[in-house]
């Protein structure tokens, strides 16, 4: 299942982690397909305190309907089941994998990178964080 592409043309979806003590947002943007016909989001993460600034930004690929465990679904934090798509990037920003989910507008994206570079707001080179709509939520 593909991520539907509504949200494209309004500017794309923003997404908040409370993961950390500090700011940590997501915007993601729906940019089409590439020549092979795989969907394309952008994504931008921007984490900032009083003490550190960091800005992730790139292009990420569809890679697969499951994630590494093989599931296929994941769990908002009001316990709504939702299905999820895998995308990936591999660049400067090192190996960026994002699991989102695939309603018409997600409202969930988790990002795990690996060999991220250190430093502002990116302490060790293994990170992750949970992005959610919290003013979505249900509960």
């Amino acid at each position: 299942m593909f991520v539907l592409p509504s949200w494209a043309s309004d500017g794309g979806v923003a997404l908040t982690s409370h993961d950390v003590p500090y700011s940590a947002t997501i915007m993601l943007k729906d940019v089409g397909k590439d020549s092979a016909g795989k969907r394309i989001v952008s994504y931008q993460i921007n984490l900032a305190s009083k003490t550190c600034k960091s800005a992730i930004s790139g292009v990420a690929k569809f890679y697969a309907t499951k994630d590494e465990a093989g599931d296929d679904s994941t769990f908002l934090p009001d316990g709504e089941a939702i299905d999820i798509n895998v995308f990936k990037d591999n660049g400067a920003n090192g190996q960026v994998t994002i699991t989102m989910d695939t309603a018409q507008r997600p409202r969930y994206a988790g990002v795990d990178i690996e060999n991220a570079h250190v430093g502002g707001c990116i302490e060790k080179p293994g990170v992750g964080w949970d992005f959610y709509d919290w003013k979505a939520r249900k509960g």
